[in-house]
């Protein structure tokens, strides 16, 4: 007998759906909604220059440029199934709530739809 292998998705296919999904749902909203490139294999040289342009590492994988209630943004952090949090990500995540920005850790499309939704919504 053989046995199943579920492979789950990687954060770069759930940050892929995410984009898919919110510009379909919430264009406008997607207009004004990046991503940060912090992940990902690069050459010494490339991540030198990326690093003196500014980049600087845990900051949140996605921001979402608009304000809703009490928040100026949201930022969201995407991890994978068995994906953590790196002390420089706690340190940013944690730093932009107590300024004001709403923050989110997903591992999942499901969830980063539900937060986005709740985000938009609700708050």
């Amino acid at each position: 007998m053989s046995r199943k292998v579920v492979k789950w998705p990687s954060e770069h296919q759930i940050q892929k759906a995410f984009f898919e999904w919110l510009r379909v749902k919430y264009p406008a909203v997607e207009d004004l909604t990046w991503a940060t490139p912090n992940a990902g294999k690069r050459s010494l040289l490339v991540a030198m220059r990326m690093k003196s342009e500014g980049l600087k590492p845990g900051v949140p994988d996605v921001f979402m440029a608009w304000p809703r209630g009490q928040w100026h943004g949201m930022f969201i952090e995407f991890k994978s199934k068995n994906g953590r949090l790196t002390d420089n990500q706690e340190f940013f995540i944690n730093t932009l709530a107590q300024y004001g920005y709403y923050t989110t850790v997903v591992y999942s499309l499901d969830e980063a739809m539900e937060q986005v939704e709740w985000y938009l919504c609700e708050s």
